[in-house]
């Protein structure tokens, strides 16, 4: 009888942990992502909840369900946590818009594991389009969410990861589904959130594209 030595060992225990991540990575069954809500815009409930809802549909498209965690609460060390940050263009934080520029609707930086949204461009920008609120606004969430997550910076030319903001159909746009393969491993592995050292925020305008 032949015999495995430790090394030998060892290494297919690697090669089985590698591909049971790989696998997960693309089976059917989601991944959690915990994302804290702070809502310093005071959005009315029913929005919220209407807005979360459409959040939610997104992310579970890319195979992630997300956790939604009051402020002060904490998660588990494994789970991975993003803040979310609700806040309106008039506060002493939100940076200055340029008139002969495009509205900025939300915002990332590329360090960093919290994105902001300006509610009160958001629902500005609603009135100018067919779509409803909620769904701008979760629209634009994700988008945030996406960068926060996603290791490109650069924007998509379609999807939920487009660099303005859909105000027409269809309602809701998706991450694709290289995208959402990326988000899932990434989840699996270990919060990584965007690589350090540059001081770019990415930035998310309104339009119709």
């Amino acid at each position: 009888m032949k015999r495995v030595g430790i090394g030998a060992c060892l290494a297919l225990l690697a090669a089985l942990h590698v591909g049971a991540v790989a696998a997960a990575a693309q089976g059917p069954g989601p991944v959690e992502l915990a994302i804290e809500w702070r809502d310093v815009a005071r959005v009315p409930l029913g929005l919220t909840d209407e807005t979360k809802a459409e959040v939610d549909r997104t992310f579970h498209a890319a195979g992630v369900r997300i956790v939604w965690v009051e402020p002060g609460r904490s998660m588990h060390a494994d789970s991975p946590m993003l803040t979310l940050i609700l806040v309106r263009s008039s506060m002493r934080d939100a940076p200055r818009q340029d008139d002969s520029g495009p509205v900025t609707l939300g915002l990332a930086p590329t360090c960093g594991a919290w994105a902001q949204v300006f509610y009160d461009r958001v629902t500005a920008a609603v009135a100018q389009g067919q779509l409803s609120t909620s769904v701008v606004l979760a629209n634009v969430i994700a988008h945030e969410l996406g960068h926060l997550l996603l290791p490109t910076s650069r924007h998509a030319s379609f999807g939920v990861m487009g660099e303005r903001v859909a105000l027409q159909g269809p309602a809701l746009r998706q991450f694709s589904s290289e995208q959402s393969r990326v988000i899932r491993a990434a989840l699996l592995n270990g919060p990584r959130l965007n690589e350090c050292g540059r001081r770019e925020v990415h930035r998310l305008a309104e339009g119709s594209k």
